[in-house]
């Protein structure tokens, strides 16, 4: 069967530094996968690249069992969602039309149809921001802006989400809520999730991989249940401490010298 999502010998570089080297990895239905690193270790670049938006240095990445390259941009929109770190409301217009824009792949005519709104409010429900529709998009806080992107992200419904950092704009309660709804996406059949995430905790309490990425383009992929501190420690660049409580683990960094 094939993966959603699949690499092979996947090779990153940036300015003259090699960020991923020979990455062999699949992502299935029903995993949601945590990218790990640094700062500067090629995460969001990665990203970028398994959506199509940049070409790699080396490799290959299928999209269900075909070529990216190969996959008409309506298409792949159907079957790959992707939300970047940042963006720029470039003009007015109101929270639920920003949502129903990401609906754009499935439209059959040239008017929004009640399915398309439908979607697009199911969304805004999702992220208790429903309230919002209404509201022209440059008004919103930071933390109101990601959660409708990450609304409007929903609504294309495509069934792989990759995303850059969806809860660094949110508030603790909101970041909870954000990583449970994305984890509960992946009990549908034939979804899954891969995320970028500093939120160590939060993240890893949701996600059923990680993928870290290392030095000199070296990584790991793994089941989140055999993470150590000592792999987490090597990854992030500073010691951290396993905690356990009440069935789970949790990783705090290690004071100072």
């Amino acid at each position: 069967m094939s993966a959603l999502l699949d690499s092979q010998a996947l090779t990153l570089r940036a300015d003259g530094r090699t960020l991923l080297n020979a990455l062999d990895w699949r992502l299935e239905a029903g995993q949601c996968w945590a990218v790990i690193g640094r700062n500067g270790a090629g995460k969001s670049t990665l990203l970028r690249t398994l959506a199509g938006l940049r070409a790699a240095e080396g490799g290959r990445i299928q999209l269900a069992g075909r070529a990216l390259a190969d996959w008409p941009l309506a298409a792949r929109a159907r079957q790959l969602g992707y939300l970047p770190q940042s963006w720029r409301d470039a003009f007015a217009c109101q929270v639920l039309d920003a949502l129903l824009i990401a609906r754009h792949p499935h439209r059959q005519g040239y008017w929004d149809s009640a399915d398309d709104i439908a979607s697009a409010r199911a969304a805004l429900a999702a992220l208790d921001i429903g309230h919002l529709a209404a509201r022209d998009i440059r008004t919103l806080s930071g933390g109101e802006r990601q959660r409708v992107a990450v609304a409007a992200l929903l609504t294309q419904d495509a069934p792989l989400l990759l995303l850059d950092e969806p809860a660094a704009a949110l508030d603790i309660g909101h970041q909870a809520q954000l990583l449970a709804l994305l984890a509960a996406r992946c009990q549908r059949p034939g979804h899954a999730v891969m995320l970028v995430s500093h939120e160590l905790n939060l993240t890893l309490q949701h996600a059923s991989h990680a993928l870290l990425l290392l030095d000199d383009g070296r990584w790991r992929a793994l089941p989140v249940a055999e993470l150590s501190a000592e792999l987490l420690s090597a990854c992030l660049g500073h010691p951290l401490l396993e905690i356990q409580r009440d069935g789970r683990r949790y990783w705090l960094p290690a004071a100072g010298p």
